[in-house]
């Protein structure tokens, strides 16, 4: 999730899926801070920010590599 998502929100959202998964061991949520919804960097979340040329962020690609690669993401500390 990222933390300037104005799409899907963190305080309702996020929320949301951390209270009904918190007792699940299987289940990792992390936000990404400064990230809107498409993953890339953001100040504000905005949708105009979408117009501005940017890359999914490393951190994001980083974790989705090591998630598909089997590694056991599950040992991080839920956010």
């Amino acid at each position: 999730q990222g933390e300037v998502d104005q799409q899907v929100y963190l305080d309702v959202d996020f929320a949301m899926f951390k209270e009904l998964f918190e007792s699940n061991k299987n289940v990792v949520l992390k936000s990404y801070p400064n990230l809107n919804h498409l993953f890339m960097y953001s100040e504000t979340g905005n949708i105009d920010e979408y117009q501005v040329k940017s890359y999914v962020s490393d951190e994001v690609v980083y974790d989705m590599v090591r998630w598909l690669n089997g590694e056991d993401i599950l040992k991080e500390v839920k956010r």
